[in-house]
């Protein structure tokens, strides 16, 4: 890519990683909020459909055969699948999957999960299954604004703009590199410092010793729209980088262009 693609591509991505960064934060915040005011066993399904769940064990059963559960519905069924250390919280949990039949009606119903030896009244899990009529109710009682709008997982949009963000700032972070090489190979380079002295602002550009500048060259420098402003004479000289100084007088600003005048030769 030549100077003004590399300019541009640099400076669209730029406006673009701002709205990437603002969908990241917000879906984060959608979720997040859906999360704490949705309870955990409150479970909004569909007719046919299957959702994997899990729950604490107070005690370690000998064998998964000891779990059992009970449902307002035959059409509701919980399928145990493995009794696991838990994560987070430690103890003993238990995991399994929750199968609706196609032909449920639309309604609220209750699942609990207990073991053999322990009483009816006494579940360790019970589950709050609101079987919807479909998707659109399902989605309609979603507590994540994003979800009701859209209908997808505020944690699907969450994935992607992150991903999106960081591809973001990494594509502007190579091509400020790219377009700072090509300036350079012009005797060119961005003003990305400014302090402002007694009488005078002092500048820094990334352009030094390995591009032939020396102390007291003079320097011009160049707006956005390519009007040149003023002169600046050079102070210090490093080897990637330079200082210069620039009457108050004129309007500097971080990103104009300082350029020699004429490219100097390696």
């Amino acid at each position: 890519m030549n100077l003004d693609q590399t300019t541009y591509w640099r400076n669209s991505i730029a406006r673009l990683a701002p709205l990437f960064f603002i969908l990241f934060s917000l879906s984060a915040l959608d979720g997040l909020i859906a999360v704490f005011r949705q309870p955990l066993n409150a479970l909004p399904l569909l007719a046919g459909e299957t959702i994997e769940v899990n729950g604490p064990l107070p005690n370690k059963p000998a064998d998964i055969s000891e779990l059992i559960y009970e449902s307002t519905s035959q059409q509701i069924h919980l399928i145990f699948q493995a009794i696991h250390p838990g994560f987070w919280t430690g103890g003993t949990m238990w995991r399994g999957k929750i199968v609706i039949d196609a032909d449920i009606k639309p309604g609220a119903y209750e699942l609990q999960v207990r073991t053999k030896q322990t009483s009816a009244q006494k579940p360790f899990s019970v589950f709050k299954i609101q079987v919807c009529p479909d998707s659109k109710a399902k989605q309609a009682a979603s507590l994540s604004l994003i979800q009701r709008l859209s209908g997808l997982s505020p944690w699907w949009c969450f994935g992607w703009s992150f991903m999106l963000t960081l591809f973001c700032m990494g594509a502007i972070y190579l091509l400020s590199h790219k377009r700072e090489y090509l300036l350079q190979q012009m005797g060119q380079a961005e003003i990305y410092r400014i302090v402002k002295k007694d009488n005078a602002y002092e500048i820094g550009f990334s352009l030094g010793k390995r591009h032939g500048v020396l102390p007291g060259v003079s320097v011009t420098i160049v707006d956005q729209l390519g009007k040149t402003i003023g002169t600046a004479a050079v102070l210090k000289v490093f080897a990637g980088d330079s200082i210069a100084l620039i009457g108050t007088d004129t309007a500097v600003m971080e990103g104009h262009i300082v350029s020699l005048a004429q490219k100097i030769q390696d």
